[in-house]
């Protein structure tokens, strides 16, 4: 009798538990990243005042929302030498001295 009072609050316990992992760490290089970050950084680009473009440097965090296609991502972006409307940001060099900024 003890056990038909325990087992449904097992379950829910354990539910709780499973559905409060929201986010999970995954594989970097999973495709579907790849181009997520290649996404976020062009409308970080198209959406910023500045003239010049920044190009992604490095992953510093990143979460993937269980069951989903959502991220978490913490990104590391240096300001280039180009213009945000230039071709290949990724072979421009960044910025030296008084103009360099990492965001």
């Amino acid at each position: 009798m003890l056990w038909k009072a325990v087992l449904p609050v097992a379950f829910i316990v354990l539910g709780i538990r499973v559905f409060s992992l929201k986010f999970i760490e995954f594989d970097k290089n999973d495709n579907d990243f790849v181009v997520t970050v290649e996404h976020v950084l062009f409308h970080f680009n198209e959406n910023q005042d500045d003239d010049f473009a920044y190009k992604f440097l490095r992953v510093r965090r990143s979460l993937r929302e269980k069951f989903s296609l959502k991220y978490l991502v913490d990104l590391e972006m240096g300001r280039t030498v180009c213009g945000k409307y230039d071709e290949d940001i990724e072979n421009c060099p960044l910025q030296e001295g008084p103009g360099e900024k990492k965001t």
